[in-house]
């Protein structure tokens, strides 16, 4: 998980300015989240994660969230991965 992190830490500013698909999409998309689903129940926790809807996010993120509870970011009780120029950081939010 922590090349992952870094790949996504090193690439995202420059691939970020780029239109349309770039590699780095679908690796924060599919492999990076399917990467967080073998580490967790998927019985009880679906994960998303988004480079953005159309143009680029300012930050990439990955959500791990408990179905028990929401699948949505907008209802925001989960698990944050978010990368920003700096660092990449974790968060638990309500």
């Amino acid at each position: 998980m922590k090349e992952q992190l870094e790949r996504i830490f090193n690439e995202y500013p420059s691939a970020s300015l780029t239109s349309g698909q770039h590699p780095l999409r679908q690796f924060v998309s599919t492999t990076t989240a399917n990467h967080f689903r073998d580490l967790i129940d998927t019985r009880q926790y679906t994960v998303k994660a988004s480079t953005g809807a159309g143009n680029w996010a300012a930050i990439p993120w990955i959500c791990i969230f408990d179905k028990d509870i929401t699948d949505s970011v907008l209802l925001m009780v989960s698990i944050f991965v978010i990368c920003s120029e700096q660092t990449c950081q974790v968060f638990i939010s309500r």
